[in-house]
C-alpha cells in the first residue's frame, strides 16, 4: 500500500478525505506488516461509513525489485526461460493487499 486515501461519508454516496498517502514508505514490504497512521485535525468529522481507495496502480516489477534490494526474497528470482522477474514486463494493476485494518476513535450518536 502506497498510493492510497482513506475515506469517510455521512451517506456512502458522498465521499470526502480523510487522509491521503502518497508513495508513501511508512508500511515495509515485509510479510505481516503492521504500521499506525494518526488523522490530523482538519481531515476530522463525523462519518458512518469508511473505505480505503487505491488512487494509483500497482507496478509489480517496481514491488519485485524492491523486495530483492531489501532482501525480503533470498530465494531464486528466477522466471520463465531463466529471465529474472524484475527484468521482465509486468503489467501495472489496482490490487490492494490488505488483510485487516483497525480504527480507533469517538463513537458519537447522532
Amino acid at each position: 500500500m502506497r498510493d492510497w486515501t482513506f475515506e469517510g461519508s455521512q451517506d456512502g454516496k458522498k465521499w470526502f478525505p480523510i487522509r491521503k498517502h502518497r508513495a508513501d514508505l511508512e508500511l515495509p514490504r515485509l510479510a505481516f506488516s503492521t504500521n499506525t497512521w494518526k488523522i490530523e485535525k482538519p481531515m476530522q468529522r463525523k462519518c458512518r461509513m469508511l473505505r480505503i481507495v487505491q488512487t494509483k496502480p500497482v507496478d509489480v516489477s517496481q514491488r519485485l525489485h524492491d523486495s530483492d534490494e531489501i532482501g525480503k526474497s533470498n530465494q531464486s528470482t528466477t522466471g520463465v526461460g531463466g529471465t529474472a522477474l524484475h527484468e521482465t514486463k509486468h503489467p501495472k494493476h489496482h490490487a490492494l493487499f490488505l488483510s485487516g485494518m483497525e480504527v480507533y476513535g469517538k463513537l458519537v450518536e447522532v
